[in-house]
């Protein structure tokens, strides 16, 4: 068995969209930027990020642009051709596990609610 578990801590870099699918299940995008190094070195990595379900619930109900979040999932790949017939690849990840970093009477409350185990459609 192979996956592909991926961890990244960073800060909103726009407020979560809802998408809701035709079975009624909740999916929140939202972007999250990652800084490494500091200084002249620092550079900002961005991550594309959905959630699902009752993870997709506390996530459009917690989160805004700016907001501090650990976002624990796996990472997938979406390829498609442009209009200059250009292949292209992105790629997002998808969480599993989303912890918000706040306050510490908040955070435990919101990453307790955050448990879930509904199956991703696809």
């Amino acid at each position: 068995m192979s996956f592909c578990n991926t961890t990244i801590n960073g800060h909103l870099g726009r407020d979560p969209e809802l998408k809701t699918t035709s079975k009624g299940l909740n999916i929140a995008s939202f972007s999250v930027a990652v800084n490494l190094g500091y200084g002249a070195n620092k550079t900002t990595h961005w991550f594309n990020c959905k959630a699902f379900g009752k993870t997709a619930d506390v996530v459009l109900e917690h989160c805004a642009k700016g907001k501090e979040v650990i976002v624990n999932g796996e990472m997938r790949s979406s390829k498609w051709e442009d209009k200059q017939g250009n292949k292209r690849t992105s790629w997002e990840l998808v969480a599993n596990q989303v912890v918000f970093k706040g306050s510490k009477e908040e955070a435990p409350k919101i990453a307790a609610e955050a448990d879930d185990s509904e199956e991703i459609p696809f």
